[in-house]
């Protein structure tokens, strides 16, 4: 087992990072939210439920750029295979006041911009 841990370092190191972006507009009654919370959610090959996160601008518009590993693995003679890429992310919009909203986007088809609709919470 020990032998098998800087091998998956090693591994890390000869793929390339990954990067995408999810970029959009929180909104509510056609009105900008700032300061919303908006996290993406993801999982890796060998890791699960990472999570990057910021904030909407005074124009509710925000901007979301995340790093993965592309290991995916190793073929039947041991050599490293790169190219994964999270097939599904998960964007999660929270601020107070306003119910909270997830969506599971296709990485492969990520609608550029992304617009929330967030409605009020019920009292």
């Amino acid at each position: 087992m020990l032998l098998l841990f800087p091998a998956l370092l090693w591994a890390a190191e000869d793929c390339p990072m990954g990067k995408l972006e999810v970029s959009g507009k929180i909104t509510s009654a056609n009105a900008p939210v700032a300061n919303a919370r908006v996290e993406v959610h993801w999982d890796e090959t060998r890791a699960a439920n990472l999570s990057a996160n910021t904030s909407s601008a005074a124009d509710g518009s925000f901007r979301l750029t995340f790093s993965f590993e592309t290991v995916a693995g190793r073929s039947l003679l041991g050599k490293i295979k790169c190219g994964y890429q999270p097939a599904r992310v998960q964007l999660r919009v929270e601020h107070p006041g306003f119910a909270g909203v997830q969506r599971d986007l296709a990485t492969k088809k990520l609608p550029q911009p992304v617009v929330i609709e967030l409605k009020p919470k019920a009292r």
